[in-house]
């Protein structure tokens, strides 16, 4: 599974107001960290809580066996953690990373700061 560069995920509020979004503040590399959820997939998909957070349509996405499909979805969570109304999927997605070693090193220094 390869994960094109994403960057249209850097939305019009954060290009806007010319401040890093949430996930680039988050991540070391965005971009990255994406691919590394996506490949932790199966893992992933099992944790129930994360999951009833993650809007329909995404979820569908995420958890099809289509490889394009979960790209995709993955990109799109990766926009939608940028909403301000995701705060506690964003908490739940920072533990996840925190809580896997070969993870961890995609959270960025200043992580207590981005919650």
């Amino acid at each position: 599974m390869s994960l094109g560069a994403s960057s249209s995920r850097h939305t019009a509020f954060s290009m806007r107001s010319r401040q890093p979004s949430w996930t680039e503040r988050t991540f070391v590399d965005s971009d990255g960290a994406e691919a590394a959820l996506c490949h932790d997939r199966p893992r992933f998909i099992m944790c129930r809580e994360i999951l009833k957070l993650i809007p329909g349509t995404i979820k569908k996405r995420i958890t099809h066996p289509g490889d394009n499909a979960q790209i995709e979805g993955f990109q799109e969570l990766f926009n939608y953690l940028n909403n301000p109304g995701s705060k506690e999927l964003r908490r739940l997605v920072v533990s996840y990373f925190n809580d896997a070693l070969y993870l961890r090193a995609n959270l960025s220094q200043s992580l207590p700061l981005m919650l």
